[in-house]
């Protein structure tokens, strides 16, 4: 009975032993998948940030294409309104000098007939007024005017002054048989008016010989014609050369556009696009491809 007993501790110990080790095998194995399982985490976490980059990559680029695109639109309609500005500069010198003869002119021309005019009307109209009587002066003060003379009598067709005062009546626009307290005061309004006018005329006309004497003798007009044809020359010439360069180097760059854009399509349709870190694209690493796109970007620039 002992060496059954014994045969059977043996055989209990052997199969724990057996179990013992099966465990720590087991715990190894799961060790050994979960350190596996966390680098494959850690890779696939590692390529979808690189897919990510990859996205942004191809969005910058499709967002570069249509700046170019634009770009190239815009210096199109810029050529285009060059070319309006250059049809227009060579149409406008007759317009431009029509404006500097109307500028440059002196206006005194057109003022002048119109004053003499209105002096004339003045002097016309104060041929009356020495017919009026006015209030006189004495050592006493003013005296009133008679109620005879100059009186309502004097507008009759019959008196003999009647016809200058009736004609007065009718070019101030007073009724024939006003009194004349309104009369007299528009007549010395006038005369006042008139005597402003003779002040002015006179100013004027001293001003001017005064001018004419002192200041030197400025430029005639066929001479200011003549500086203002020529700075117009030289603007236009300024004008030509800077449109001239600016469409050489639009011409510049619509040459460098295509070449631009077989470089950019070159480069995306490489198969280093689609190459993945720790994986060979053609024989040829995810770095391998970006130190040939730096070495290409150097060779270009």
């Amino acid at each position: 009975m002992e060496e059954v007993e014994k045969c059977t501790l043996g055989s209990c110990k052997r199969q724990a032993l057996v179990l013992e080790l099966r465990d720590c095998g087991l715990r190894a194995e799961l060790k050994a998948l979960c350190a596996q399982s966390q680098e494959l985490e850690e890779a696939a976490e590692l390529r979808q940030l690189l897919l990510q980059e990859l996205q942004a990559k191809q969005q910058r680029i499709l967002h570069w294409r249509q700046l170019v695109g634009e770009t190239q639109e815009q210096i199109r309609l810029l050529i285009k309104g060059n070319s309006a500005s250059k049809t227009h500069l060579g149409q406008s010198p007759g317009e431009v000098l029509a404006l500097v003869q109307q500028k440059v002119v002196p206006t005194s021309k057109a003022v002048t007939p119109q004053s003499q005019e209105l002096l004339h009307c003045l002097e016309k109209e104060a041929q009356h007024l020495p017919y009026l009587p006015l209030l006189q002066h004495s050592p006493g003060g003013l005296q009133p005017l008679p109620t005879v003379l100059p009186s309502i009598h004097q507008l009759h067709p019959a008196f003999s002054q009647g016809s200058s005062l009736m004609v007065l009546s009718h070019m101030l626009g007073l009724p024939t048989g006003k009194a004349p307290e309104l009369l007299l005061p528009k007549a010395a309004s006038l005369r006042q008016d008139l005597l402003f006018f003779q002040d002015q005329w006179s100013l004027r006309c001293w001003d001017q010989l005064h001018m004419k004497t002192s200041l030197p003798p400025g430029p005639s007009t066929q001479e200011l014609l003549q500086i203002h044809a020529s700075q117009e020359k030289e603007q236009k010439e300024n004008l030509g050369k800077a449109l001239k360069q600016l469409e050489n180097l639009l011409k510049q760059a619509l040459e460098r556009i295509p070449k631009l854009q077989r470089v950019v399509g070159d480069w995306w349709d490489q198969p280093g696009q689609v190459a993945l870190s720790g994986e060979l694209c053609q024989g040829l690493s995810l770095p391998q491809w970006q130190l040939r796109w730096v070495q290409a970007q150097g060779t270009l620039q």
